[in-house]
């Protein structure tokens, strides 16, 4: 499954040039800016990944079971960035953004 963009954003017929911002393989690969992922997730150039108040942005990593959360890799306030490990770790290699 494909979802198409048209490089005219006023475009009401068919008369526009179309292509694929997202595609969605049978085996569940998805790729954004990609047309042949290779991953669960492929995306063609950097991504952001936006925090909302009360929440740094960052990705949760799940161990290989999906039983437990183990670390996140993320901005610990608007100024660190690093690593935070559960089970007594805590935040670690954390480099200020600001200096």
């Amino acid at each position: 499954m494909q979802l198409l963009v048209s490089s005219q954003s006023n475009a009401t017929d068919n008369t526009g040039t179309y292509k694929t911002a997202i595609d969605i393989k049978p085996d569940g690969k998805v790729g954004i800016g990609v047309t042949d992922p290779a991953y669960g997730l492929d995306i063609a150039e950097r991504m952001r990944i936006r925090g909302t108040p009360g929440f740094t942005a960052g990705i949760w990593l799940n161990n290989e079971a999906n039983t437990a959360i183990p670390a996140f890799i993320g901005m610990q306030n608007d100024n660190q960035v690093g690593f935070f490990g559960f089970n007594g770790t805590g935040w670690s290699f954390l480099m200020n953004t600001q200096t």
